[in-house]
């Protein structure tokens, strides 16, 4: 019998790779239990980063055009 994937499981990292990846998510979830606030102003930042990027690009490419 082949061998089974779990979804959102990556198999091909090391253990480094998947320590470092189980405290950032811990990090994330102390700051979110911790302070709710804080971690939605956290969010909706780099959200708003993002779309500036996203919209900056555009501009540059219509403008390519």
């Amino acid at each position: 019998m082949g061998k089974q994937v779990i979804p959102g499981v990556s198999s091909g990292r090391g253990v480094l790779g998947k320590v470092v990846g189980a405290a950032v998510m811990l990090a994330l979830l102390g700051l979110i239990v911790k302070s709710p606030t804080d971690a939605a102003a956290l969010v909706k930042g780099l959200l708003d980063w993002f779309m500036a990027a996203v919209d900056g690009l555009s501009t540059f490419f219509r403008g390519l055009l």
